[in-house]
């Protein structure tokens, strides 16, 4: 069988731009963003010359989908990728990369890997309590209850030769944490999908395709040959994710209003405040593979 995958040449072109007008952001492994002042996490809701790697992805992927150079709608184009619903609470926020590519991926699609005969698929069990508790926070993340994921993926050691037969666009790249990976970085429990790339795929071989990352190491977002990451980082990962990029999609669901948790949490300038009411989707739970 051969391989397929949505492309939108437009939508390329739009992602490459957000990935230039990035590249002088400062890159740091911690979040850096937050749901604004007042909020549990008072950091800023847009970024402020800082990234760490998933928020690198979501500011390129909120300013190639959403209102051209309207600086005003940037927050709401962000909001809507980084939260659940578009709903701006700590509770909604995508903070871990298997439950958003899961239950709310838009705008991003997964390349279906049923011609790989070798795919692989891993399975993660998410410990969002331990998540919560290294922060600091009581109340339960939005249907905190399914910890349970599954993808399929292209192994490290065939990536070059697999991803390299799909046709030309821009894909976005998520690696899975192998347990070097997770001894380095798992200190808030088990992950699954972690780093996240930007790959411009092309009839060049896949080795000498461009990958376009935000590097913890190197503190700034950088372009090199996707042979060249692997030779120095792909020990991290088990595998490869392919996602393609797609263009405005129309909003996600509405949220449904419940009533506010009764957790206390400490502000990080130490003053405890009551969390704020909780909205959620109306959406059914997660079909696992």
């Amino acid at each position: 069988m051969s391989p397929s995958a949505r492309a939108d040449p437009a939508t390329d072109r739009r992602v490459l731009r957000a990935i230039a007008r990035t590249r002088d952001l400062q890159v740091r492994y911690t979040d850096p963003l937050g749901e604004g002042p007042g909020a549990f996490d008072p950091d800023p809701r847009v970024p402020d010359g800082v990234v760490d790697c998933m928020t690198w992805v979501q500011l390129v992927l909120a300013m190639a989908v959403g209102p051209d150079d309207l600086p005003d709608a940037l927050e709401g184009a962000l909001n809507a990728v980084r939260y659940y619903g578009g709903q701006v609470d700590f509770r909604t926020r995508k903070h871990f990369v298997d439950r958003w590519l899961a239950w709310e991926p838009a705008p991003l699609a997964p390349v279906p890997l049923t011609w790989l005969a070798e795919r692989q698929t891993h399975t993660v069990e998410l410990q969002p309590e331990v998540f919560r508790a290294h922060l600091g926070y009581p109340c339960p993340l939005l249907r905190e209850q399914t910890t349970r994921f599954s993808v399929d993926h292209i192994p490290t050691d065939d990536l070059l030769w697999q991803i390299g037969r799909l046709p030309s666009a821009v894909y976005l790249l998520t690696g899975i944490a192998s347990d070097r990976y997770l001894e380095r970085w798992g200190t808030s429990g088990p992950m699954g999908q972690v780093h996240l790339m930007f790959v411009e795929g092309s009839a060049q071989p896949a080795e000498d395709w461009p990958v376009h990352h935000a590097s913890i190491q190197d503190g700034r977002v950088v372009t090199e040959r996707l042979g060249e990451f692997l030779s120095e980082s792909g020990a991290l990962y088990r595998g490869f994710v392919p996602y393609t990029v797609e263009p405005r999609s129309e909003a996600a669901p509405a949220l449904a209003v419940l009533p506010p948790c009764e957790g206390i949490w400490v502000s990080p300038g130490g003053k405890g405040q009551p969390s704020p009411v909780l909205a959620l989707p109306h959406t059914a739970e997660t079909v696992e593979k």
